[in-house]
């Protein structure tokens, strides 16, 4: 997986269409989040298998289970992790939100990800682990 030629515009632009958008299960969750942020950056759609399949909270949580998981889940699509301060722009970057993990995806000072009433960046001091992205 490689990223493509305009990878930085297709991602200020992924980030532009989800600014309002808010959080809803099996649409713009933090999983779903990042993998259209990953295909935005690579063209690579890393959740191609689980869209469709869930469309609440009960459901994605017994996916994550048959899946070891989210940082499995992610693992399974993206490989090896590295530390999370090695997250670069488009990075997928794994979060501690206290009561359960998130992912979400690196703009090179915070974290970026699904809120209640759109788009929410959070402090890097919250991330456990980080993927590369191309």
């Amino acid at each position: 997986m490689k990223r493509l030629h305009d990878w930085q515009l297709r991602l200020a632009e992924f980030a532009r269409e989800r600014q309002d958008m808010p959080f809803a299960w099996g649409v713009n969750d933090c999983f779903l989040f990042s993998a259209d942020a990953v295909m935005a950056v690579t063209g690579y759609d890393m959740a191609a298998g689980l869209r469709g399949t869930y469309s609440d909270e009960r459901q994605a949580g017994r996916i994550l289970r048959e899946r070891g998981g989210l940082a499995a889940l992610v693992d399974s699509q993206l490989g090896e992790r590295v530390p999370p301060l090695m997250a670069n722009v488009g990075d997928i970057v794994l979060l501690d939100m206290g009561n359960h993990p998130a992912v979400g995806v690196c703009n090179g000072t915070s974290l970026l990800g699904p809120g209640a009433g759109g788009m929410v960046a959070c402090g890097m001091g919250f991330a456990k682990a980080a993927w590369r992205v191309g």
